[in-house]
Order: structure tokens, then C-alpha cells, then sequence
């Protein structure tokens, strides 16, 4: 699948994952009603500590999925990829239709959903989801001024809070901490198909550590995030809000009126990395099903996705029923599959 010299180190790792989630994360979780309030953040705590055993899992699995036919046979590897494609296909069509949405609102008023669509896909493919060196120096060379911006965002924004506000949110309750988790943990799933990559990441066994601190990284800043914006909406203000982030940055004015509309540059941040994380989605996808990026199945990933983000019924679309699937669905399959897989290995060693 690669060049024995292809390969990445565990920072590269890192910063892809950080730069790949933490937009989608800005984005999509702050709008979340589960993490809203004093019990969801107390809940994306939560689901932090699980994900952090999760990513034990899925380092200890990782060697079994180097060849998933080997150890399952034909047909169990093929349901295996298959089961992947699926869910990298709808998170894609999901991570892509929110791009449209926020492109065509804010950065490119006036454009068509499906222009921008095919173009911000291509953006994708090109861009950030073809090779796997190249993604590494892509993910290297722009988390940190993407992780500078959004913290510049944060720390003017924590200016505007008020401590009252904060105090409104509703009671700590267990079952709100528990939806909270759940929640949070279900969002994660996306690094369910690291193990088709460790492989291919220098040092592999220092990989814990690089993906632990990428996940506590974007747990803090969408946790930062979830807090200000209670304490700049309120509890019910930020439930009424439909993109809260989005009505965030256009509020921010940085001391003295430098750069007054600052806000399209935090927002083209934030359309980056969620490029970068649909270009994850490709990337992974190609990995997983074993085809090129300019191949008949390469193409049919990306007009699948795009077809998902782009299909209407009624008054819905592929967002309302992802999160149905990734709750009732996809996170307890993709919690099992990695533990069946080391298990498997295991046995078949003894």
C-alpha cells in the first residue's frame, strides 16, 4: 500500500489530527445540545477519558489491521473495509455539506450549493487528501499558525464573558454528563481508522502519546470554546443559535479596530481545517479501499460523498439522520470492531 519509506513521524501524526478535528469540532459540537451547560462539559471530560482507552485499543489492534484478509479471510476483510467506507462516505458527505453551508453564507455569498461543493471537494482531494508525505508536511507546516488563530479567537472572545450567564446553566445532572460523554466519544469515532495508518508511522510504538496529546489539545480548545460561548450567549441563547461559532467570530473585533474584519480570516481558518479533515476522509477512504487517487474507486469515493452532502428530501439532508447513525450505529460497531481485531490477533498467535 506504501513505499517502505513512506512514512510519517508520530509529530506529523499529531498535528494532523489536530489540525483535521479541531474546526469540525469548533463547528459542529458547539451547537451539540448534549454539551451544552455545565453537565455537557462536565460529559466532554468524560468522553475524553474514554477516547484516551480508545486510542489504547486501537494502538494495540493496529498490527491486525496491516492485513485484515489475513486474519478474517476474504469475506470477513471485505465487510471490514466496507464497514469503514461507509461511515468515512456519510462523515464525509456531513463534514462537506456543513463547508457548503458556512462557504456559501459567509465566505462565498451569492454561489450555488453544488459549485461550491464540487469545488471545495476538489480543494480537498488536491490539496490535503492525496499522499501520505504530503498531508504529514501540510498538517506540520499549518498547525501552528491554525492552532495561534484559534487561540487568538478564544482569548479575545474570553474577553466578552459574563460570569453571570455562566451561572444560569443548568444543574449538574448524571444523565446530562452521561449523554454529554456519549456524545463526545460518538465524535471521536473518526479516529477509529488510525490503524490503517500506524503502520506507517515511524516509532510506532510512541504513537499513544502523540495521539493522546491531539485529543487533549482539541478537547481543551472545544471545551474552551463550549465556556465562553455559555458565558457570552447564556444557556438558552446558545441553544436558540444554529451556528454559534460562526455568530461568535463575526462579534469579534480585536482591540484598537486592527484588522476590522478579522472575522473572514478566523472563518477561512476554520474552512481550512475542516478541508483538512474531509481531505482525511479521502485519504483514509483511498487507504482503506485500496485504490489511487485518480482510479475508478477514487472517483466513486468523492461522488458518493459528494452526492450524500448534495441529496434532499423534504426539508432534510444527510445531517438529519448522521447523528442517529453515529449514535445508534457506528459508535458501538467501531468500539467493538478494534477490540474484536486485537483479540483475534491475539488468539491466532497462541
Amino acid at each position: 500500500m506504501f513505499s517502505d519509506n513512506n512514512r510519517i513521524t508520530g509529530i506529523q501524526l499529531k498535528r494532523q489530527i489536530a489540525v483535521g478535528l479541531t474546526g469540525a469540532f469548533l463547528l459542529i459540537l458547539t451547537k451539540e445540545p448534549a454539551l451544552l451547560g455545565r453537565s455537557g462539559l462536565l460529559g466532554l471530560l468524560t468522553g475524553f477519558a474514554a477516547v484516551l482507552l480508545y486510542l489504547l485499543v486501537l494502538v494495540r489492534a493496529a498490527q491486525a489491521y496491516r492485513d485484515p484478509e489475513l486474519l478474517l479471510g476474504r469475506v470477513g476483510g471485505t465487510l471490514l473495509r466496507l464497514l469503514y467506507l461507509s461511515y468515512l462516505v456519510l462523515t464525509g458527505s456531513f463534514l462537506l455539506a456543513e463547508a457548503v453551508d458556512m462557504t456559501t453564507a459567509y465566505l462565498l455569498t451569492g454561489s450555488q450549493g453544488l459549485t461550491a461543493a464540487v469545488l471545495l471537494l476538489a480543494v480537498s482531494l488536491l490539496g490535503t487528501g492525496s499522499d501520505l508525505q504530503r498531508r504529514g508536511r501540510m498538517g506540520e507546516a499549518a498547525y501552528p499558525l491554525l492552532m495561534l488563530g484559534f487561540f487568538l479567537m478564544l482569548a479575545v472572545a474570553a474577553g466578552a464573558v459574563n460570569p453571570k450567564l455562566l451561572d444560569e446553566a443548568p444543574a449538574l445532572s448524571v444523565s446530562g454528563t452521561v449523554q454529554g460523554a456519549y456524545a463526545y466519544y460518538g465524535a471521536c469515532m473518526v479516529l477509529s481508522v488510525l490503524p490503517f495508518l500506524l503502520n506507517h508511522v515511524q516509532g510506532k510504538g510512541q504513537a499513544f502519546p502523540h495521539m493522546a496529546r491531539a485529543a487533549l489539545l482539541v478537547t481543551l480548545i472545544t471545551g474552551s470554546a463550549l465556556l465562553i460561548l455559555l458565558g457570552i450567549f447564556g444557556y438558552e441563547g446558545l441553544v436558540r443559535q444554529e451556528t454559534p461559532i460562526l455568530k461568535l467570530m463575526s462579534r469579534i473585533i480585536l482591540p484598537g479596530g486592527f484588522l476590522d474584519r478579522f472575522d473572514i480570516l478566523w472563518m477561512a481558518f476554520l474552512l481550512f481545517s475542516l478541508l483538512f479533515g474531509l481531505g482525511s476522509v479521502l485519504f483514509y477512504g483511498r487507504t482503506i479501499g485500496k485504490f489511487g487517487t485518480f482510479t475508478k474507486g477514487g472517483y466513486v469515493l468523492a461522488l458518493l460523498i459528494l452526492a450524500g452532502a448534495l441529496i434532499t428530501w423534504g426539508e432534510k439532508d444527510i445531517r438529519s439522520f448522521y447523528g442517529d447513525a453515529l449514535r445508534w450505529f457506528y459508535t458501538p460497531v467501531l468500539t467493538a470492531v478494534p477490540l474484536f481485531m486485537w483479540l483475534c490477533r491475539k488468539w491466532r498467535r497462541k
